[in-house]
């Protein structure tokens, strides 16, 4: 049998299930949640959806109108997590089956359904749903386009490929609500929003004879904007935006004098490689990784270990 024919047999021989999202999560983790969860309740299942860190703001008309059922000894189902650094208070937690897009995938579990190569964990999830329930509902189908929407930059990331679109068509046409997603998460925008991406704007830093630009954000920044972490998901995509630039990177200031990297590449340059250097990994173009150190000392190793890594590859 295959690992998605395993899987779907587990998931009808089972009733409580335990969807863990990562810490600081992103659209594609909260959504890709939901929508099995939705999945597994439409064949009798109780579910319920958790994870370290409140769900940002802008997702919750979505997931507020699924609440959590009571579970006993649940099936524990890690989705898009790469890592179990990345299941946060969920770390001790036995996890029965993974399903993930991440490259070196080193959640341990007796079951994985794992593509490296998928922009968003929402492709390989798709297949899955199909399998186990024969259709999309158009709750399932919302909750997965804004998954490919907001993990693919919409349909811009360098990760985007055919399939992706695919599954984006076929999302579409179970009822997925293709003008207003786009529009609520790219769009449309705060006020503080707006703040806190002109403060970043204003961070940017040029280095490496201008192929690498580094911005910061620090905890200050976020109070003065009135934003929490849980609202900055996107912000990068800001250093994507400059002409002739190889590497984006974005710096926030963590509690605890710690620091988080979210670094984009384009074209030629490896953003896990890169990362990797510093405890880190993700995707080829979209990586990432946490420093014990302040963000503008984050900022200063970043463009080390991106100069070094340049001289390397070139």
């Amino acid at each position: 049998m295959s690992n998605i024919d395993l899987i779907i047999e587990k998931l009808k021989s089972n009733k409580n299930f335990r969807m863990i999202y990562h810490k600081r999560p992103d659209g594609d983790t909260i959504c890709c949640s939901y929508a099995l969860a939705l999945a597994l309740r439409s064949i009798g299942a109780k579910c319920e959806v958790v994870g370290t860190g409140e769900i940002p703001e802008i997702y919750l008309y979505m997931t507020d109108r699924f609440p959590n059922d009571k579970v006993e000894n649940p099936v524990n189902i890690s989705i898009d997590v790469s890592a179990t650094t990345r299941l946060g208070d969920y770390s001790g937690e036995k996890i029965d089956i993974c399903i993930d897009h991440h490259i070196n995938n080193n959640i341990d579990a007796p079951l994985k359904l794992v593509d490296s190569e998928a922009a968003a964990c929402a492709e390989v999830l798709y297949d899955l749903i199909i399998a186990l329930i024969g259709n999309i509902p158009v709750d399932i189908a919302n909750f997965m386009y804004t998954a490919i929407v907001t993990d693919t930059n919409c349909f811009r990331s360098m990760d985007t490929r055919p399939n992706t679109m695919k599954i984006a068509y076929k999302l579409a046409c179970a009822g997925a609500d293709i003008v207003n997603i786009p529009r609520r998460h790219f769009l449309l925008k705060t006020p503080q929003r707006m703040k806190i991406e002109n403060t970043l704007v204003n961070s940017f830093h040029y280095s490496c004879e201008g192929k690498v630009l580094c911005g910061v954000i620090t905890i200050q920044d976020m109070e003065n904007a009135g934003i929490t972490h849980a609202n900055l998901e996107g912000l990068n995509s800001l250093t994507e935006v400059v002409k002739g630039i190889d590497i984006g990177v974005t710096i926030r200031e963590l509690p605890g004098n710690r620091s988080r990297v979210s670094l984009r590449t384009f074209d030629k340059y490896d953003a896990s490689d890169i990362c990797s250097r510093m405890g880190g990994g993700g995707h080829k173009h979209a990586a990432g990784s946490e420093l014990d150190c302040s963000p503008f000392e984050a900022r200063d190793i970043v463009e080390q270990v991106c100069e070094k890594y340049i001289k390397e590859y070139n």
